[in-house]
């Protein structure tokens, strides 16, 4: 299982909480840009490798995590501080990710991205949804039965 703290989406998330709630003036739009443009790029390569079921995980997973926040920037300008705060935030991940890794120089984009496309149940939001799945599953055959 790939850790959620291994994951820069959800600093970003993190980072969008703090700003929504005032705890920080550094707009996070920028990170949430880019992350929406790398996932582009991913669910197209998921289309084509991916089951139907993981894609839509995958997408229901980004509206949530990337598109509701950035929705809720968009009324916001990126600036050069929030600039400057984004490269920081993704330089401190990477001392972050490198201090903590467990994988032995295999990059944490690359095992997400494989997992993804194998369809293996290894990102803590896919993990999420499938165990929410079984979770309705279990419920559903015991209200049925």
């Amino acid at each position: 299982m790939i850790r959620l703290d291994f994951i820069f989406s959800y600093w970003l998330l993190a980072w969008y909480l703090l700003y929504a709630f005032k705890v920080t003036t550094f707009n996070p739009k920028l990170g949430f840009v880019i992350g929406l443009i790398e996932n582009v790029f991913m669910f197209l390569a998921m289309i084509f490798a991916a089951t139907l079921e993981n894609i839509v995980y995958f997408l229901i997973i980004n509206f949530f995590i990337k598109i509701l926040p950035l929705y809720g920037l968009r009324h916001t300008r990126i600036t050069g501080r929030d600039t400057i705060a984004f490269f920081a935030l993704f330089g401190v991940y990477l001392v972050w990710v490198y201090a903590n890794s467990l994988y032995f120089g295999e990059s944490v984009q690359a095992m997400t991205f494989e997992s993804l496309l194998q369809n293996k149940d290894e990102t803590p939001g896919i993990k999420f949804m499938h165990w929410s799945r079984d979770k309705l599953a279990e419920a559903w055959m015991i209200k049925s039965t």
